[in-house]
């Protein structure tokens, strides 16, 4: 029969799922990309937006080497396109450079969900298929990770693009799948070196498979697969061969400091802290969101009695090679920041949409897919309002032109008190502190000296539990909480209310970075 309606209705329903799909992750990822009030509070955004600001086309070396250089590339021939179709200076400011590497981050985000819509046709049945992708969709961390412009939205673009591309690979062995997989793997290593952590396990698990089968010519194509990936590499990553020594010397010292080695302020969380228990209790709650974590440990029982029943496919040798090789190599570092496991953000929401493909009760899937929304609806207030500028708001409107307000300085980015009502703002490096003995005295007369004190994150006071190391510090917040230094919290400014961090976290019960860098909660204490 020629004309067959089931075919077309089918057609019509899924293009329908695709479009309502996309049009979600374009909304949660567009949404409010100028959040900061023009402040960049993310360190990263803003060591990649001052690096594109310094290239030109006389000088292209990024002088930055912590992580690759295809995404610095793209901003700034994306900004130089734009500032030669409206005839304006061919310069590009730090300022303009973090809005395109946003701009960016937030498209790779939204490829990244329809990648997996092209991969959930091969994993899972059919009037299942777009489980997974919607869930991608409304993925906190994702949803996070899309708004700064920094490296994690491509390396998980890479990772769902090399498992799909693997697994097409397998099953079809065609050379031009080859070469795009040199391409993307080229692009991901040419973005942040560590990549190499799951694409070679993706690899070696593809030519595995494919030398078990031995389709026609595979190992040429696998020859085409090295050249391209390598050739790709160094032509969206130039530097990192053309100036070695200076790249060699950076990731020696970033991978020292990934590995406690080094130890810095921003790295104190971390002490004594247990590996994986780390991970599920301060991270994937809240990147995940509870209902979907839940789904993804039961999607994880289903994975685990699979492989001893030894229901071992070839796809899920895919799946399994780079997600876990990554997950064990990040969750044993020292440094346990939440972008370390964003990558793989989309293997925990596959294991999720298995378990819930297999629940039999269509009620309940639904009931419990809805729940699995929830976190990422709630989680966009993130970048509806700032407590940092509402903070600015309420000091402005409520302080007097003799007030004086301590507050912390040593991070990337002071809090942006725009002083319109005259008061005085100090703001002390606590990170510091107990380095100098003068440093002691000189907080003593700033603390007689305020009216207010702001303690704008928890970056310091959360960190500093070590009464033996940095005494002065310990005992300052000790006395300014308890109401001993003669401060009462006067106000507390905070995104999201108490039923909400339930689902998306707060600053205490979460990795510091999932929380101070868009949202962080700011406490201000008034003498009494």
């Amino acid at each position: 029969m020629l004309f067959n309606a089931s075919f077309f209705k089918e057609k019509l329903q899924n293009r329908y799922y695709w479009v309502v799909i996309l049009a979600i992750a374009f909304l949660l990822r567009f949404y409010h990309l100028s959040w900061g009030g023009g402040y960049f509070f993310h360190p990263d955004e803003n060591n990649m937006a001052r690096s594109v600001s310094q290239l030109s086309f006389s000088n292209l070396d990024p002088d930055f080497y912590a992580y690759g250089q295809f995404p610095l590339y793209l901003a700034y021939f994306s900004a130089i396109f734009l500032k030669f179709v409206n005839s304006q200076t061919l310069i590009v400011s730090s300022f303009e450079a973090a809005y395109i590497l946003r701009f960016w981050s937030a498209v790779f985000s939204l490829l990244t969900v329809a990648v997996g819509l092209k991969l959930s046709s091969v994993l899972f049945p059919k009037d299942k298929k777009f489980i997974f992708p919607a869930l991608v969709s409304l993925t906190p961390g994702l949803i996070q990770s899309a708004h700064f412009g920094t490296t994690e939205s491509v390396l998980t673009l890479v990772f769902i693009s090399l498992v799909w591309l693997c697994v097409k690979i397998v099953r079809e062995n065609k050379k031009k799948d080859f070469l795009l997989v040199g391409l993307v793997a080229g692009i991901g290593l040419a973005s942040k070196l560590s990549a190499l952590v799951y694409i070679s396990p993706l690899f070696l698990a593809t030519a595995l498979i494919l030398f078990l089968k031995k389709p026609k010519g595979y190992y040429k194509n696998f020859i085409i697969l090295a050249l391209s990936t390598v050739s790709f590499f160094v032509l969206f990553c130039p530097y990192f061969i053309i100036s070695w020594s200076e790249a060699l010397s950076t990731l020696v010292y970033e991978s020292r400091v990934a590995r406690g080695e080094v130890l810095v302020f921003y790295t104190r969380q971390f002490a004594n802290t247990l590996p994986v228990i780390f991970q599920f209790k301060k991270i994937f709650s809240w990147v995940l969101g509870p209902p979907m974590l839940f789904s993804f440990l039961a999607g994880l029982v289903l994975a685990a009695k699979h492989l001893f029943q030894k229901k071992i496919t070839p796809n899920l040798i895919i799946i399994l090679s780079g997600s876990v090789s990554w997950f064990v190599f990040n969750s044993f570092l020292f440094a346990k920041w939440t972008r370390f496991m964003t990558p793989i953000l989309p293997f925990f929401v596959m294991l999720s949409a298995w378990f819930l493909t297999q629940l039999k009760n269509v009620k309940l899937r639904r009931f419990w897919l809805i729940c699995c929304f929830i976190p990422g609806l709630v989680f966009t207030k993130a970048y509806r309002a700032d407590s940092r500028l509402e903070a600015t708001s309420w000091l402005n409107s409520n302080l007097s032109a003799d007030s004086v307000v301590l507050s912390e300085g040593g991070n990337v980015v002071n809090l942006p008190v725009e002083n319109r009502a005259g008061f005085k703002v100090i703001n002390f490096d606590f990170y510091t502190l107990e380095d100098d003995p003068e440093n002691y005295q000189q907080l003593e007369n700033y603390v007689l000296e305020a009216d207010y004190i702001l303690v704008p994150s928890r970056r310091v006071f959360a960190n500093i539990f070590d009464s033996d190391n940095y005494p002065v510090t310990v005992r300052y917040y000790q006395d300014l909480f308890s109401g001993s230094s003669g401060f009462y919290k006067e106000k507390e400014f905070e995104v999201f209310s108490p039923w909400e961090r339930l689902l998306v976290g707060s600053d205490l019960n979460s990795e510091e970075t999932w929380t101070v860098f868009d949202r962080p909660t700011i406490r201000l204490y008034k003498r009494i």
